[in-house]
């Protein structure tokens, strides 16, 4: 299920000759969960998966940033369900660059897999032709414009 927009607060600091210095911060409400069917969105901020009422926000708070070959590494904790873990995932980082109208951006790409059991969003249904409802699966695709 692709989550089409979020309600998210994201900030970057990048510095490519300080990468110590570099974070990147992101807040999702979770109720702004909209993947344009009404009933899903419905159901996804229910305790049978993100729990919105009991947990407003998913969070992840980077640790570290590390470049590797043209790609950077980025590890951090990731909250999601009142639970937290560590994880690391690829990611293309492109500027500072100048932008037509003159102020500063940073490009972000990434595209990681998480196993959802892992932050205890365990519902499932068996369909009748065999196999299950939901994958414990999930792929993450971020792709974000930050400006100055």
């Amino acid at each position: 299920t692709a989550l089409s927009e979020l309600d998210a607060r994201f900030p970057v600091v990048f510095d490519a000759n300080d990468l110590a210095a570099s974070k990147i911060d992101v807040t999702i409400q979770t109720a702004s969960i909209d993947t344009n069917v009404e009933k899903r969105d419905g159901h996804l901020k229910t305790a049978d998966f993100f729990d919105a009422a009991q947990f407003p926000t998913i969070i992840f708070v980077s640790k570290a940033i590390a470049k590797e070959g043209d790609q950077y590494k980025v590890t951090g904790d990731l909250t999601l369900k009142g639970v937290t873990k560590e994880i690391s995932f690829p990611a293309a980082i492109a500027g500072p660059v100048k932008t037509p109208s003159g102020d500063m951006a940073v490009g972000v790409e990434a595209s990681f897999k998480l196993n959802r059991q892992d932050y205890g969003i365990t519902w499932n249904k068996a369909m009748d032709s065999g196999g299950y409802v939901v994958s414990d699966e999930v792929n993450v695709n971020i792709s974000v414009e930050a400006h100055k």
